[in-house]
């Protein structure tokens, strides 16, 4: 008797109310457009994976002891911070939408965010292969003033002639002893290169902009002992080929495009018989200079 009574107080309320039931598309709707957002956020997600990878990628550990002071400093500096905060956001952002799908409730939280973080870093991976990582961080310093991009912090911390660092593009001249550098401010440098090793000329002769390791001779001049092709990981890897191919079939080294444990092993041994704490950044950039490995006379550059 009493269930009847309930049964109709539940009718009279409908009626009374108007309440009427939602139409199936309505349910259909809610629970596509939840899954568009959730797969909108993995998309999302897996950008910022591609942005972190292209970071660490391009960050130049193995240069770290001439751009920073130490390693935990370099990490400080290059870690991607920005696009750490934005993955995680939006991998709670779908972890949200999916859990209220139709079927949502059929799967555990760390179900749904081990999966979520799974699909963000196989998209972020391939992301970064075609070359989105790069386009999304190029496109962002263009049109976001506030933004400050990788590429930009890179080209800050090269940037530095003052503490033996250059960087920029290298300007067409007749062959010559030495080389025209504009840097990423405009400012250009006549580059002198006596002291390069036959990798790094080659290195100067195929790669457009550089990054070069030595010190301020005077204003405009600067006297450089190492370079590297300004390359970055996750753009192309057809000037590192080009480099490789050639190198070998010249009979030299390939380059690791990186400092390398052996050359590393050689400063460190120079900074022991100079009695230098090998800490110290700006002497073993001096040492090292100094003790240049090739003759002033060396090849000639053809850009």
């Amino acid at each position: 008797m009493k269930d009847k009574n309930l049964k109709n107080k539940i009718l009279e309320a409908i009626k009374e109310k108007d309440i009427s039931p939602k139409p199936k598309w309505q349910f259909l709707l809610k629970d596509y457009f939840l899954w568009f957002l959730g797969a909108i956020s993995v998309f999302v997600g897996g950008v910022a994976v591609s942005l972190i990878i292209f970071t660490l990628i391009n960050s130049d550990w193995e240069y770290y002891r001439y751009l920073s002071n130490s390693l935990f400093e370099h990490i400080v500096k290059m870690a991607p911070y920005l696009w750490i905060v934005v993955l995680g956001g939006f991998v709670l952002t779908a972890d949200y939408n999916f859990s209220n799908t139709k079927d949502g409730y059929k799967y555990s939280v760390p179900k749904i965010t081990g999966l979520s973080i799974l699909f963000s870093i196989i998209l972020g991976g391939l992301f970064y292969q075609f070359g989105l990582a790069y386009f999304t961080d190029y496109m962002l310093g263009i049109n976001m003033p506030m933004y400050h991009g990788f590429i930009e912090k890179r080209q800050d911390l090269w940037n530095r002639p003052e503490e033996g660092l250059l960087a920029g593009t290298i300007v067409p001249l007749e062959k010559s002893d030495a080389i025209l550098v504009k840097d990423f401010d405009g400012k250009e440098w006549n580059v002198e290169v006596g002291r390069l090793n036959r990798i790094d000329f080659i290195i100067l002769d195929e790669a457009e902009t550089v990054a070069l390791i030595g010190y301020v001779k005077n204003e405009n001049t600067f006297d450089a002992c190492m370079v590297k092709p300004w390359r970055v990981g996750g753009e192309n890897s057809y000037l590192r080929n080009k480099i490789m191919e050639r190198a070998i079939r010249e009979g030299v080294e390939p380059p690791a495009m990186g400092m390398g444990q052996g050359r590393f092993e050689n400063m460190r041994g120079m900074m022991r018989e100079n009695n230098a704490d090998e800490r110290n950044i700006f002497k073993m950039r001096n040492i090292e200079c100094e003790r240049g490995t090739t003759s002033p006379a060396g090849p000639k550059i053809t850009n």
